[in-house]
């Protein structure tokens, strides 16, 4: 693919080669993915940061879910009494109004809408205030309950080239944990998963995902540094699932050893190298090659199928047009 100079000038001025002539890269899970999963992709949301003006109802959803089990259990770990009926917590208040930013109730799934959203978080809620065996025991960090636990630790250090200069670029790892959690005498982040397919084969995609080993990583650093250098469990996925006939809810386990956390990050930074070789190089020639398996997948179409099936001054008109794709300057270290 070819891109405009208008286009090129645009990444060359981007938040993202700012920080790589700066000499330290800070990214997270999400970003990373974007251009590991195809370097086109990347120079739209990680370059530009721009994301599709129309949410999507899976991701919608999961974000307002989110929004009220992180504020259910902020005051249950602080109170340990909190009635799952008790408006005045204020968890249904925070769904709802995520729901509105993303207009859930709009996007037209009959599975995924406010009320579905309601329904899924009071039978969670009452499960969990009622069953002392799936309840968090949630570390407290500053005395405030470690719940959207926000990070950015040093990755590693590399040695890259860049429009002509080379230096050592220094790579943070940032992002959030939905629960930081004590768990058989060990740190265990815990992820919230809404879905609607929950099996034996659930956690085959998560086991040796970056998101997954980046948490642990990121565990292990802050009990060196906060924990008295405690031992790390790995990763425990808190899925919800909206079955036909109901909800179900389920814990999973994944224990990392030591090998696989290390494996991980030697295999991150030399990527992260790679893409900024490859950045440097498109700044030069002006032409990405993507991924086209990564076109349409089992979740359907990329958010950016329309602007690569267009010509090259169409994508610039598409994607600097904000009322397709707008800047986003969402965060994990945002609070």
């Amino acid at each position: 693919m070819i891109f405009t100079p208008n286009f090129l000038s645009h990444i060359h001025k981007s938040g993202f080669a700012e920080q790589i002539r700066k000499g330290v890269l800070t990214i997270d899970n999400s970003e990373y993915c974007t251009w590991n999963s195809c370097f086109t992709m990347g120079l739209y949301s990680g370059g530009l940061r721009r994301v599709g003006a129309k949410s999507r109802a899976p991701l919608a959803f999961g974000g307002a879910v989110h929004a009220g089990l992180d504020a259910y259990l902020k005051a249950w770990s602080l109170k340990k009494d909190v009635h799952p009926d008790d408006p005045a917590e204020g968890w249904r208040a925070l769904a709802l109004a995520d729901a509105a930013v993303t207009k859930l109730d709009s996007l037209g799934d009959a599975r995924r809408n406010t009320r579905v959203l309601l329904s899924l978080l009071e039978s969670y809620i009452l499960q969990y205030s009622r069953m002392p065996s799936i309840q968090f025991n949630i570390f407290k960090i500053d005395n405030k309950p470690a719940v959207e636990q926000s990070f950015s630790i040093p990755l590693g250090e590399v040695e890259i080239t860049f429009e002509g200069r080379t230096y050592a670029l220094t790579i943070m790892w940032s992002g959030k944990i939905d629960v930081l959690s004590n768990y058989e005498r060990a740190i265990a982040p815990v992820d919230h998963k809404t879905t609607t397919v929950m099996g034996e084969k659930f956690v085959d995609d998560k086991e040796r995902s970056s998101q997954m080993l980046g948490y642990t990583f990121a565990a292990r650093y802050l009990a060196k540094l906060l924990f008295d250098n405690m031992p790390v469990f790995g990763v425990r996925i808190n899925a919800l699932a909206m079955r036909q006939t109901g909800f179900e809810f389920k814990m999973f386990d994944i224990p990392y050893p030591e090998w696989k956390i290390a494996e991980w990050q030697r295999e991150t930074i030399q990527s992260i190298r790679d893409l900024v070789s490859a950045l440097d190089k498109f700044l030069g020639s002006g032409q990405s090659v993507p991924n086209r398996e990564h076109c349409v997948t089992k979740y359907g179409k990329c958010a950016y199928f329309d602007v690569c099936d267009t010509p090259p001054t169409m994508r610039d008109r598409m994607i600097f047009d904000d009322s397709y794709y707008f800047i986003s300057e969402w965060s994990p270290l945002n609070e």
